[in-house]
């Protein structure tokens, strides 16, 4: 489900219009996004080596961390 209430830190996660592209959320609310978006926002750290700030409703969970 987009934007699951599951999502927690080390849950498997893959973007909604890129299935292909996974990784593992190790943030959720960060502090760059908290001011505006609270805890609608995560970092994860995608397989590729990249670590970026998402919506939590871009994002699929496929494993619960």
């Amino acid at each position: 489900t987009y934007g699951d209430s599951r999502m927690k830190v080390g849950s498997l996660v893959h973007g909604r219009h890129d299935p292909e592209h996974t990784g593992i959320v190790v943030e959720i609310g960060p502090k760059a996004t908290y001011t505006d978006h609270n805890r609608r926002a995560c970092r994860v750290k995608w397989f590729d080596g990249d670590e970026t700030i998402e919506f939590i409703k871009m994002l699929e969970v496929i494993s619960e961390g």
